[in-house]
C-alpha cells in the first residue's frame, strides 16, 4: 500500500506524463490537449497542498527513498556509490512545489484563449507542460545529479517555448542564446558538482548538504569557496543576474505565457532557489555570501535603469524581472534566505498578473510596443486592473504582497551594508518610474494605434486566471504576515518595530516620488523636461537603450575568442595532425626507397642473401 508521502512522486510524474498524452493524442484532444495539460498540473497542485497541510514534521524534513538507478558497487578495496533517485520534503520544498503548481495552472488555463488557433497548439501545451514537471523536480530533487538532470531539462524547455516561433529567425535567435548563454552557466555549476564528487570520494544529497555532514570536510579540503561559487555561477545563468542577464529580455520572443512562466514559477526562479535550497552549504564561506549580495544589489539597480528606456512593454517586465531576481539574491546573500523565498513567491504571483496583463493587450492588439497602445483602462479593465495591482505590489505599496516581502530585503541591506542599501534604495525608486511610465503609455490618455482605439474586452478564460492572480497578490502578503509564514522555513518572526514602520513609508514615499517624476515629465515640467531632453539625458537613454553595449561586447567577445580558438585548432592541424600524417607519409616513403635497393634484378646478390639468411637460421637452430 502506498504510503502518504509517496504521493509525492505524482507532483512530478503527473504532469510529465500528461506532456507524453499530449505529444502522442494531442491533435485528437480538444484545444490541443491544454485540458490534460490543466488536469495534470492540477493534480500536483493538489498532491502538493496535502502534503504541506498532512506531513508531520514537514519542518525536520523528509526523506523519500526512490528508484536504484545505478546500483552501488563494490571491488576489491575499491567502493563507488551509485545513483538513487530520492526526494526530499521540508517546508521549503513543498511550498515552493505548490507556487510553481498554482502559477502554472493559471498560466495553462489562460493559454487557452491565447495560444486558440495557433497550429503548434499541440507542441505548445506539451512542453509547456514538461516545463512545469521538471521545474517540480528540480524543486524536490534529493540527489544533487538529478537535481541537475531537472535543471538542464529547464533550460531544454525554456530553450524550445522561447523558440516556439522559430520560423522567425530573431525568435531562433533569441533560443539560441538563452540555450548558449545558460549553458555557459551550467558548464560552471557541473565543474563544481565533479570537483565536489572527486575530492570528497562521494556526491552529497541535499538533505546532507543541508544538514552539514561534510561541512567540515569541505573546510579542510579548501572548497568551502570555490564549490559554492561554482554553483552560484549557474545560478546566474538561471536567474539571468549581471553579467549574464542578457538572454532574458531577447527571450520575450516567446509567446506572452511562455514569458509569464518563466518569469514568475520556473526558469528564473531555479537560481535563486537553488541558493535557498542550498543555503548551509553556501554559508560555509562569507566569500560566498558577499559575491551572492553585490551581484544581487547591483543588479536590482542595473536592470531597473534599463526598464525605464524600453518601448517593448514584455521588455519592461522582463527587466524588471531581472532587479527582483536581484533583490532576492541580495537577501540571500544579508542572510535573509526566508524572506528572499517570501519575496520569490510574492514576485511569482505579481509578476505573472502583470505577464498576463500585457498578454491580453499583445492578443488583442497584436503589438509590444507601448507608444501604439493608451487609452486601454477603459476597453481592457481586467488587463487594467491587473496591471494596477500587480505594479502596487512590485513597488510595494501596502497592503499588496510585495510590501511585505521586499521591504524587509532592502531595510536589512541598510543595516549590513550602504552600498549594498544605496543599489537597493536606487532601485526601487526606478522601479516605480518605469511602472507608471508603462501605466501612463498603455491604459492612460488617447489610443495611439487604430487597433487600440477598436480594442476589445478580454475573454473568460484570460479573465479568470487575472482575477484569481489579483487575489493571491492582494492577500498573499496578509496570510504572510497573520501566519507568519516566513518561520516555517526558518526565518525570524515578522514584526513592525517603530524603525520598520518609519522605514517603510519612507520607501512607499520613495516610490510616490518615482511616480510623480514621469507624472512632472508627462505634464512638461520644466526641469524634468529639461533634464530628460538634455543631450546629457539622451546620451544616458541611448547607452540604457542599448543594454550597455554589453550584447556588442559579447559579439565582439565571441568573434575574438572564435578567431583565437581558430588559430589555434589551425597551429594544431597543421602542426601536429598534418605533421603526423605527413611524417608517416614520409617516414613510409624513405623506407621504401631503401627497401628498393634490395631489388636490384640481379640473380647472384639474390643467392648471396639466401645464403647468408640459411647460415643465420641454421645458427640460430643450434643455439636454440
Amino acid at each position: 500500500m502506498i504510503s502518504s508521502i509517496e504521493l509525492s512522486w505524482l507532483i512530478i510524474l503527473s504532469p510529465y506524463v500528461g506532456s507524453l498524452i499530449i505529444f502522442l493524442l494531442g491533435k485528437k484532444l480538444y484545444s490541443g490537449g491544454a485540458y490534460v495539460a490543466i488536469g495534470s498540473i492540477l493534480i500536483s497542485l493538489l498532491v502538493s497542498i496535502y502534503l504541506f497541510l498532512n506531513i508531520p514534521n514537514l519542518s525536520e524534513g523528509q526523506l523519500v527513498q526512490g528508484y536504484n538507478i545505478i546500483p552501488n558497487f563494490t571491488g576489491g578495496s575499491y567502493s563507488i556509490q551509485g545513483l538513487t533517485f530520492s526526494l526530499y520534503l521540508d517546508n521549503l520544498s513543498v511550498l515552493t512545489s505548490i507556487i510553481v503548481a498554482l502559477v502554472s495552472l493559471l498560466i495553462y488555463i489562460f493559454s487557452i484563449e491565447y495560444m486558440r488557433g495557433d497550429p503548434g497548439i499541440v507542441r505548445y501545451f506539451s512542453e509547456i507542460t514538461f516545463f512545469s514537471a521538471s521545474m517540480e523536480g528540480l524543486v524536490l530533487a534529493n540527489n544533487i545529479i538529478l537535481l541537475f538532470l531537472f535543471w538542464e531539462f529547464v533550460g531544454l524547455a525554456s530553450y524550445l517555448l522561447i523558440g516556439f516561433w522559430y520560423e522567425r529567425e530573431e525568435v531562433a535567435a533569441a533560443a539560441k542564446k538563452a540555450f548558449i548563454v545558460t549553458r555557459v552557466a551550467d558548464f560552471f555549476f557541473l565543474a563544481g558538482i565533479l570537483i565536489l564528487w572527486i575530492n570528497l570520494g562521494t556526491l552529497p544529497n541535499v538533505n546532507q548538504l543541508i544538514n552539514g555532514e561534510y561541512s567540515a570536510l569541505i573546510n579542510t579540503l579548501k572548497l568551502s569557496t570555490l564549490v559554492p561559487l561554482l554553483f552560484f555561477i549557474g545560478a546566474i545563468g538561471k536567474s539571468a543576474q549581471f553579467p549574464l542577464h542578457v538572454w532574458l529580455p531577447d527571450a520575450m520572443e516567446g509567446p506572452t505565457t511562455v514569458s509569464a512562466l518563466i518569469h514568475s514559477a520556473t526558469m528564473v526562479a531555479a537560481g535563486a532557489y537553488l541558493v535557498a535550497r542550498l543555503y548551509p552549504f553556501f554559508s560555509l564561506s562569507y566569500i560566498n555570501l558577499i559575491t551572492i549580495a553585490a551581484i544581487g544589489g547591483f543588479t536590482a539597480f542595473f536592470a531597473a535603469t534599463m526598464a525605464i528606456v524600453s518601448n517593448d512593454i514584455k521588455r519592461i517586465l522582463a527587466y524588471s524581472t531581472v532587479s527582483q531576481l536581484g533583490y532576492m539574491m541580495l537577501g540571500l546573500g544579508i542572510g535573509l534566505p526566508a524572506y528572499a523565498m517570501m519575496h520569490l513567491y510574492s514576485h511569482a504571483f505579481f509578476k505573472a498578473l502583470m505577464f498576463l496583463s500585457a498578454g491580453a493587450i499583445i492578443h488583442e492588439l497584436s503589438t509590444r510596443n507601448i507608444f501604439e497602445m493608451g487609452g486601454l483602462s477603459n476597453k481592457m479593465r481586467t488587463s487594467y486592473y491587473g496591471m494596477l495591482i500587480g505594479g502596487l505590489s512590485l513597488i510595494a505599496i501596502p497592503p499588496f504582497s510585495g510590501f511585505f516581502t521586499k521591504d524587509p530585503i532592502i531595510e536589512a541591506s541598510f543595516e549590513n551594508n550602504i552600498y549594498l542599501f544605496l543599489f537597493a534604495f536606487i532601485g526601487s525608486f526606478l522601479t516605480a518610474i518605469y511602472w507608471y511610465r508603462l501605466m501612463n503609455r498603455v491604459y492612460f490618455g488617447e489610443p495611439k494605434s487604430e487597433k487600440a482605439k477598436e480594442a476589445g474586452h478580454e475573454s473568460m478564460e484570460m479573465k479568470i486566471p487575472i482575477y484569481i492572480l489579483i487575489f493571491l497578490v492582494i492577500s498573499f502578503g496578509l496570510y504572510m504576515y497573520f501566519t507568519n509564514l516566513p518561520s516555517i522555513i526558518g526565518g525570524s518572526v515578522l514584526e513592525f518595530s517603530t524603525f520598520s514602520i518609519i522605514f517603510s513609508l519612507f520607501l512607499v514615499l520613495t516610490s510616490i516620488a518615482g511616480i510623480y517624476i514621469f507624472y512632472a515629465y508627462v505634464l512638461g515640467y520644466k526641469t524634468v523636461v529639461k533634464i530628460a531632453e538634455s543631450k546629457f539625458g539622451k546620451s544616458i537613454s541611448y547607452i540604457l537603450q542599448k543594454g550597455y553595449f554589453l550584447d556588442t561586447f559579447y559579439e565582439k567577445f565571441a568573434i575574438v575568442l572564435g578567431w583565437l580558438a581558430g588559430q589555434v585548432m589551425d597551429k594544431i592541424d597543421v602542426n601536429i595532425i598534418d605533421g603526423f600524417v605527413n611524417s608517416l607519409a614520409s617516414s613510409t616513403k624513405n623506407f621504401g626507397l631503401k627497401l628498393r635497393k634490395i631489388q636490384s634484378g640481379d640473380i647472384e646478390q639474390y643467392l648471396f642473401i639466401a645464403f647468408i639468411m640459411a647460415i643465420i637460421i641454421f645458427t640460430l637452430s643450434l643455439l636454440i
